[in-house]
């Protein structure tokens, strides 16, 4: 074992024909997005590396196009960080030009098929029956009756085809905390308070909606589990719950911060440490991408300790973890162009178009 990215390894870099290639280096440090705690090696090569290819992409070094666009690509968001069916068209417009033409298509027509499946589901969802909830104010009303009965449905499907007992009691629960955690970040806002970022984040993680959205993908992957079970398992995966929301919570406030101080809105993580530590914005987002990165090896941590469980009847481990994995790289997506919900046209809206709407077309 190296015991760290020593001066060897670095002159391998420039020399011709080792690592000096563009497409190992690029390798290298999508690889290095994979890491665990502890594997400081692996920090050291991706700081190299990513100098280097930003030197040959900015001095236009590399003469292939198709890898400089791969190269570019990474660098803004690896491909571990990624949704992988968010890039799905993305990969397809850039492969390299020795895939078959044949293999494209059958990408495209897969596409298409699972665009069509999404379609009928975004239909299935967009299906309300209202009534009238009395003890709420108007503006509530419609949104209570819409939550509260998808969350109904969504509890008693699952009950009546996954076999599982009680889960309603658990949607509900989420659903409450969430709600509490957006009520003391109102109370915050309206008294003017900026916690620390300890304090911050421990209600922040709920706020960002991890545990309510992993505890209903949970519930769609279980079969047949006892309520021990049910509770044995959530248990285990708590802290993995709780990373996954962290890097929810750090996306969401490196792309939203600067648009929610102008338009005054509750403190952010960024804020946070700016006035706990007083230090300046930059330094406050670089922190904060630190953390998204170190929060990532604990995720991978997790992932890995998790795979390496019994498999059992009930819990489908490896689907799950690819559900937690998919839901904070949807954070890096969302938040990667700022603000994916308040701001109207941006590429996300773009994107979500493309992914639900327009079809893959064989050239």
């Amino acid at each position: 074992m190296f015991s760290g990215f020593n001066i060897m390894d670095k002159k391998r870099v420039t020399q011709k024909g080792t690592l000096a290639d563009t497409k190992v280096m690029l390798e290298l440090l999508e690889a290095s997005h994979v890491a665990l705690e502890g594997e400081n090696i692996l920090d050291e090569a991706k700081a190299f590396v990513e100098e280097k290819l930003k030197i040959t992409i900015s001095n236009n070094l590399d003469k292939n196009k198709y890898l400089s666009k791969h190269v570019t690509h990474a660098l803004e968001i690896p491909s571990y960080w990624r949704v992988q069916w968010f890039d799905v068209k993305w990969q397809t417009k850039h492969m390299i030009n020795s895939t078959t033409t044949i293999l494209v298509d059958l990408a495209k027509l897969n596409f298409n098929m699972v665009q069509a499946t999404l379609q009928k589901d975004l239909k299935e969802l967009s299906r309300w029956n209202f009534r009238e909830i009395e003890q709420l104010p108007e503006c509530m009303k419609i949104c209570f009756q819409a939550l509260y009965q998808t969350t109904c449905q969504i509890a008693d499907e699952i009950e009546t085809e996954n076999g599982c007992k009680l889960v309603f009691p658990h949607l509900q629960k989420a659903w409450a905390d969430f709600c509490k955690s957006l009520l003391v970040e109102a109370e915050w806002y309206h008294r003017g308070y900026i916690p620390s970022l300890e304090e911050y984040l421990s209600n922040a993680c709920i706020s960002s909606s991890g545990p309510m959205l992993l505890l209903h993908s949970y519930f769609t992957i279980t079969r047949d589990a006892t309520v021990e079970e049910m509770s044995d398992f959530l248990d285990k995966i708590q802290d993995l719950v709780y990373h996954i929301s962290l890097v929810i919570r750090l996306c969401n406030d490196i792309g939203t911060s600067a648009a929610e101080q102008e338009r005054g809105d509750a403190a952010s993580s960024i804020l946070c440490y700016m006035q706990e530590m007083k230090v300046s914005e930059e330094v406050a987002r670089e922190h904060i991408r630190g953390m998204i990165s170190k929060t990532w090896k604990k995720i991978n941590k997790k992932c890995f300790s998790l795979s390496q469980m019994p498999t059992t009847s009930t819990t489908d481990i490896s689907s799950f973890i690819n559900i937690t994995l998919n839901t904070a790289r949807v954070a890096h997506s969302l938040y990667q162009s700022g603000d994916a919900f308040s701001a109207q046209e941006t590429d996300n809206k773009t994107q979500i178009l493309s992914l639900l709407v327009e079809p893959l077309i064989s050239q």
